[in-house]
């Protein structure tokens, strides 16, 4: 089996060397070694054994960071066929012939991809609150003024009012993780704000109300000013299986929480397919910067993290 891995290594991010490894036996022995972040990131393709479920990428430089990257196998099913001609021999006194055995077989293979669906709007009620299951994909105001998109990464880093960029300023990844907008976009209040008619972007309190309707516990500090986190919520908030998560949640919310990554002050990329952050009006801990909610393929929990100004991050809306 052939697998071809890719991985997004931010600015400043663990430079590697990697090692490679395999579930089949229990991440014992590496299938490819010493394989390079440029490697990884422009999409190194090896052979692994045909057993694996799980990719385990670990680092051998400086740190000893991993990431756990599932395989999502193709079924393929292979039939065969085969005929033979009987041998049969006739002799005579003068001469003998003889028609050799000949045998062929023919085999069919077929194989089956699951087809991972774009996010199609739609509403879901999570105890008193009425959820977007999708992520905001607007270009204007409620009341029809454009925001600006920007499409460089100097832009974005020195943008100081609103505006909304695609994830790596490409539009394929617009139908499934809609679009991401800066902080100064999400607190707007002029030409009637971010949101759509019926629908406000949550504050800080709102989303606190979401993670207590599902159990959520007490909050455990993190790191920064304030950032704290709650355990077992971020499984039930994200889509499940892995047709856009690296390792999905139950979603047993319904809400359907998808990987769309985020925008760093610096206009780099990071978190495709493996994190998801959603913005709030809610000031923290300074008047430039705003609370968000983080989840991530790497556990079940969920993080509550300031963002600044120029960050790009999802939005959810909740309806009036």
């Amino acid at each position: 089996m052939i697998i071809v891995t890719t991985l997004v290594i931010p600015p400043g991010g663990d430079v590697g060397p990697f090692n490679l490894y395999s579930d089949s036996d229990g991440y014992t022995v590496p299938f490819a070694t010493n394989v390079s972040a440029a490697a990884l990131q422009a999409g190194y393709s090896s052979t692994v054994p045909n057993d694996a479920t799980i990719i385990r990428v670990i680092s051998t430089g400086l740190c000893t960071n991993f990431i756990d990257l599932n395989i999502n196998l193709i079924t393929t099913t292979t039939t065969s066929s085969s005929s033979t001609s009987t041998s049969t021999s006739t002799s005579t006194s003068t001469s003998t012939s003889t028609t050799t055995s000949t045998s062929s077989t023919s085999s069919t293979t077929t194989s089956t991809t699951t087809i991972c669906a774009n996010c199609i709007a739609h509403d879901v009620t999570i105890g008193s609150q009425i959820w977007t299951g999708c992520n905001l994909n607007v270009s204007t105001f409620r009341d029809g003024t454009p925001i600006p998109q920007i499409t460089n990464a100097t832009a974005w880093s020195l943008a100081t009012g609103p505006a909304w960029c695609y994830y790596n300023f490409d539009p394929a990844n617009e139908a499934t993780y809609g679009k991401l907008y800066n902080v100064y976009a999400i607190i707007a209040t002029t030409n009637g704000g971010l949101a759509p008619a019926g629908y406000h972007i949550p504050t800080d309190a709102e989303w606190t109300t979401l993670t207590s309707t599902l159990g959520g516990g007490t909050w455990i500090p993190l790191y920064g000013p304030g950032s704290d986190y709650q355990i077992l919520i971020g499984g039930k908030l994200k889509e499940a299986g892995q047709c856009h998560w690296t390792i999905g949640g139950t979603n047993t919310a319904g809400f359907s929480a998808l990987p769309g990554g985020g925008a760093a002050t610096a206009g780099y990329f990071l978190g495709l397919y493996i994190e998801a952050y959603f913005g709030t009006t809610t000031i923290a801990p300074s008047s430039v910067n705003r609370w968000s909610y983080l989840l991530s393929s790497f556990n079940d929990r969920i993080d509550r993290v300031w963002a600044s100004a120029n960050q790009g991050l999802s939005v959810r809306l909740i309806k009036n």
